[in-house]
């Protein structure tokens, strides 16, 4: 059972490479992601898809990490990726530019919970 929501709705910078300027320059590249299933993931999908980016438009790659992901986009494997706070702003200050937050893709989110066992009516 759930108790406790710690974070709802993340907010990650969508980094990307300077030669990419709006979000319809992602299509047929690869954006670096975490995990499927991951509220990382997820709210960067919906926050392409609020631009007009299709998960068919892009490929994603599984880089786990905010500084893994910061390697690929580096690296120019990945052409875009999400990045935690304050991995982000060091990111803009070297140049690679934010180009959304996926706070922008809505809030019903919950990034990390606190779960509990219901133990009501077991005598230990």
């Amino acid at each position: 059972m759930a108790i406790v929501a710690q974070t709802a709705n993340p907010v990650y910078s969508l980094i990307v490479r300077p030669e990419i300027k709006s979000f319809a320059d992602l299509k047929g590249k690869i954006i670096g992601l975490s995990t499927p299933g991951d509220t990382i993931t997820l709210s960067t999908v919906r926050l392409l898809a609020n631009k007009g980016i299709k998960a068919s438009d892009f490929q994603a790659k599984a880089v786990v990490g905010t500084g893994a992901r910061f390697d690929c986009l580096k690296s120019g494997e990945c052409v875009a990726v999400p990045m935690g706070q304050p991995e982000d702003l060091g990111a803009i200050k070297q140049g690679y530019p934010r180009l959304g937050f996926t706070y922008e893709a809505g809030a019903d989110l919950i990034f990390n919970v606190d779960m509990t066992q219901a133990c009501l009516g077991r005598k230990e």
